[in-house]
């Protein structure tokens, strides 16, 4: 993505119109591949993680974990998202796994429990993403994320 000379800057322009794209599938992969450093992209990423469609505010405040003077704030926006009860929800969860939040162990283990098919077959999926990638996310504070562990909630939950 990055080229030098005269070219420089092509790449983040091209990007950073993705990101104010009406589609929300090209501003979830602009941001995704955003350079913070670049001019404009830390006054736009606080915005789209405030004013658009649910997944372009995960994908915005998951980029916004990157950088030291926003990580806090943009953690406090997923586990908002994470909290509710939406349907991106489950997006936010699996956001908070790949960026290391702690607190979605809690969220995950009541998850685990639910009635609804659908929101156990996303904790799997949040779980299965963190035991690939356990290098970047452990669980601690006592709870079982284990995916042996989560299997047993998920087919215990299924009757």
């Amino acid at each position: 993505m990055r080229i030098g000379g005269e070219m420089r800057g092509y790449g983040s322009t091209a990007l950073f119109g993705g990101a104010q794209d009406r589609l929300a599938t090209n501003r979830v992969l602009a941001i995704g591949m955003a350079p913070l450093r670049d001019e404009g992209w830390m006054e736009l990423n606080p915005k789209l993680s405030k004013e658009a469609e649910p997944v372009v505010q995960i994908a915005a405040a998951e980029k916004l974990v990157t950088h030291p003077k926003t990580r806090e704030q943009a953690k406090e926006k997923l586990h908002e998202i994470a909290k509710s009860k939406g349907p991106e929800s489950a997006e936010a969860k699996q956001a908070m796994a790949r960026v290391g939040d702690r607190r979605v162990t809690g969220l995950l283990d009541v998850d685990a429990k639910s009635k609804d098919a659908t929101v156990r077959q996303a904790t799997m999926r949040t779980w299965r993403w963190r035991s690939t990638r356990g290098h970047r996310f452990s669980c601690g504070s006592g709870v079982d994320c284990s995916p042996k562990h989560g299997l047993h909630l998920l087919l215990s939950s299924s009757s």
